[in-house]
């Protein structure tokens, strides 16, 4: 079974990730994260210092003076919405691809490359930018996606003065087969294995809460826990249109979600 690489979240990428509702949690200035702290007090019996109030609120300030989030309000109550800054931010490390929640537009986009021997730094950074950018390789050198981003690479290549070695261009049609194409760039079936193996072990885990309570699974759901958000945030999130109709992300997600909610009771 493929290991998935971890990818550790510090504080600030966990506040930006919730305001733009990656992690499903409101990011309610009055509750500022409790889903967090009570998650921590109940595995650890105590709130960390870095998730108390007055530090959280230290770190919202930062982060608007960053200017990676802005408050907004809506109705009586104010929020923090997460910014193009924020955005940029997140690509950076999680990829686009975690904050696509938008219809596909049809179009692929592909990038071909040949990158000089003598500039192969360049080449494997500009690989991490592809990965970053929810690219997946169809050949060594061939990169597919289904996202708007050219803008970024078009930075990349400008800067590096790589104009006569890297080609993009947008295509709707792909003269081969999807289910194998997209197999081949992101590996689905080995992610799909992986949701399905980690779905089983929520659903033993919501039934030993059942019949024996919290305390009984605390230490194995909080590395199932671990393991689900690392594959979470290696996914591609690949618009739905193009993901088998039984996908098994979003069932598994919502069971995390649901278990994770019965901490902080």
């Amino acid at each position: 079974m493929t290991q998935i690489k971890h990818k550790k979240i510090k504080l600030n990428e966990i506040l930006l990730l919730s305001v733009a509702g990656i992690l499903d949690y409101l990011a309610d200035i009055k509750d500022p994260l409790n889903l967090y702290s009570n998650y921590y007090k109940n595995f650890y019996g105590y709130i960390p210092n870095r998730w108390k109030k007055q530090n959280y609120y230290r770190l919202v300030k930062k982060q608007i003076d960053n200017k990676t989030i802005k408050k907004i309000k809506l109705g009586n109550k104010h929020y923090l919405k997460i910014t193009n800054e924020g955005i940029n931010k997140l690509n950076k490390k999680f990829g686009l691809n975690t904050l696509s929640n938008k219809p596909w537009d049809g179009i692929w986009r592909i990038v071909i490359f040949d990158i000089q021997e003598l500039r192969k730094y360049l080449r494997n950074a500009f690989r991490r930018k592809l990965k970053y950018l929810g690219f997946g390789p169809i050949q060594k050198s061939v990169w597919l996606s289904p996202y708007p981003v050219f803008k970024d690479i078009k930075v990349f290549i400008k800067v590096n003065n790589l104009n006569n070695e890297i080609i993009v261009f947008e295509s709707q049609t792909i003269d081969l087969d999807i289910e194998e194409l997209l197999n081949k760039a992101w590996n689905l079936n080995e992610l799909k294995k992986l949701y399905l193996t980690y779905y089983k072990s929520l659903i033993q885990i919501k039934a030993q809460i059942k019949a024996f309570g919290i305390k009984s699974v605390e230490q194995k759901f909080k590395n199932i826990h671990r393991k689900v958000l690392e594959l979470y945030f290696n996914d591609p999130r690949l618009p739905t249109e193009l993901l088998p109709k039984d996908w098994p992300r979003f069932k598994t997600m919502k069971l995390l979600e649901d278990i994770t909610k019965s901490f902080s009771k």
